[in-house]
């Protein structure tokens, strides 16, 4: 039988080596698929809260975990570390998953949106009505950046892999976070 839990520590220990540091911020289990059941995911979790305690990291999370894989992760006996972030698929124009939401809430988990652009409907009327609304540099992909951020989600960012883009892409990136919308416009 395979020990997940050193399974996790190695992992952790293999990417600090790749990267050449000694510790970093964050340490994420990726996908609760890949871990094929609450007794794996919960192994993995005992791995993770080995290197918190071992200070190979200084936060752990997960990713992709649903309201019941979460609830279930955080009922386990062993776990005794609530991750600090589920990673999670959320955007206008995408996923908008209520029940993880609620209970990332529960437990205090902070959501983090990766691909909060996925889907944007950059030429929906509508959106671009509200970004008209906030001033001429108010962009459809900022707002719908800011619709992620106003609900209460972290948004993980990066500036893409096109360099000709990035300055431009990290700027409404960084923009977004400064516009607040409306109720009526969150709703829209």
């Amino acid at each position: 039988s395979t020990d997940f839990r050193a399974c996790a520590q190695r992992a952790v220990k293999t990417d600090l080596a790749q990267l050449q540091v000694d510790a970093v911020d964050l340490v994420l289990i990726h996908d609760p698929g890949l871990a094929n059941g609450t007794a794996i995911s919960s192994a993995l979790w005992e791995g993770m809260q080995d290197a918190l305690a071992q200070g190979l990291t200084r936060a752990i999370g997960v990713s992709n975990f649903n309201a019941t894989q979460l609830d279930e992760l955080v009922a386990q006996p062993t776990t005794t570390i609530v991750p600090a972030v589920n990673q999670i698929s959320m955007g206008v124009g995408g996923a908008r998953p209520e029940g993880t939401l609620a209970a990332c809430a529960r437990h205090k988990v902070a959501p983090q949106a990766y691909w909060a652009l996925k889907d944007c409907p950059y030429s929906d009327p509508t959106l671009r009505a509200v970004a008209a609304a906030h001033g001429p540099h108010v962009t459809a992909a900022m707002v719908c950046v800011a619709w992620v951020l106003g609900r209460g989600v972290l948004v993980a960012a990066g500036p893409g892999s096109i360099r000709s883009t990035a300055a431009a892409f990290s700027r409404e990136d960084l923009g977004a976070t400064a516009l607040v919308l409306t109720d009526d416009e969150m709703a829209k």
